[in-house]
């Protein structure tokens, strides 16, 4: 059920001197718009923040291959983690399934996915008053291939991005041309299946994947690879490295799980057996998320 919502400024007077502070109060919704000729849907949360602050960043979340919007919001149980660490979240939905990672589907199916994204992306800033300085993109692995594509492509309106079980595919490599630097963090398991650690034909390894945005990032080196603790005796280790000394102080991460397969570390809900039983819980990727974009840096303005 829709709650009535929204966001109000706590006197005119102070909006008009601080644009950039609100007071939020908590909303859920499933939302409609049209976008071209595309009818598009996608699910918003709001956290809860009755005292006056600074406009909350936006974390969109890019659901997988043949899931919908309400799937990935029960899968991850972010919005939990949203709440506590106070940012805004919105789960945009794909028309057919799978998003556009090669931006062939304008001429194949006539919808636009990156179109899409700028509208909405214009809505929860206007609408909702999230930061503009600080979007991040994120997704599961088709998802996660799309938020690559949108840190490769619409550099300017993203703070950094989050690839969940997903890395770099060598076509996406090739027309990849960020217009400046911007920070990315990788989580991804050594086994999975469909993301391989050493590569294949079609996609990077995550070494490789690594050294690419550590190269448009300009890094001048590769930090030390810390094994983080392990609480959960499920048979994973996960591993954190980063790059360092990034242009302008933008962050490359990768947090490898040795085991991990195909999912969503820390999943609240599994979305069969199979995904519950390859779900590290040595690693909760919605911290992971949290942490990285509450201690990220906006934009460059």
């Amino acid at each position: 059920m829709l709650r009535s919502a929204g966001l109000t400024c706590a006197l005119l007077a102070a909006c008009a001197r601080a644009p950039t502070t609100a007071t939020y109060e908590a909303r859920d919704a499933r939302i409609t718009m049209a976008v071209g000729t595309s009818t598009r849907g996608y699910i918003v949360h709001v956290p809860a923040r009755p005292a006056l602050g600074r406009f909350l960043p936006l974390v969109m979340v890019f659901h997988g291959l043949g899931q919908t919007a309400e799937l990935i919001q029960q899968q991850t149980g972010l919005d939990a983690v949203a709440d506590r660490a106070g940012f805004i979240v919105v789960y945009p939905e794909s028309v057919i399934g799978r998003w556009d990672v090669t931006g062939e589907f304008v001429d194949y199916y006539g919808f636009d996915d990156m179109a899409f994204t700028r509208t909405l992306m214009q809505r929860m800033t206007d609408e909702y008053h999230a930061n503009p300085q600080r979007i991040y993109a994120t997704g599961l692995s088709n998802g996660a291939v799309f938020a690559e594509r949108l840190a490769c492509e619409m550099t300017d309106q993203f703070a950094g991005f989050i690839a969940v079980a997903g890395t770099m595919s060598r076509p996406a490599r090739d027309r990849c041309f960020p217009s400046r630097p911007i920070s990315g963090l990788y989580i991804i398991g050594s086994r999975d299946n469909q993301f391989p650690a050493d590569g294949n034909d079609v996609v990077l390894s995550i070494d490789s994947t690594m050294m690419f945005w550590g190269k448009q990032n300009r890094c001048a080196e590769r930090g030390s690879r810390t094994a983080l603790p392990d609480t959960a005796r499920d048979g994973t280790l996960v591993f954190r490295s980063r790059f360092l000394s990034c242009t302008n102080g933008e962050a490359i991460e990768l947090d490898s799980i040795v085991n991990g397969q195909h999912s969503w570390p820390g999943q609240v809900n599994p979305v069969n057996a199979n995904a519950a039983a390859a779900t590290s819980r040595n690693l909760s990727a919605n911290e992971e998320i949290a942490r990285f974009v509450m201690e990220g840096r906006a934009r460059p303005r």
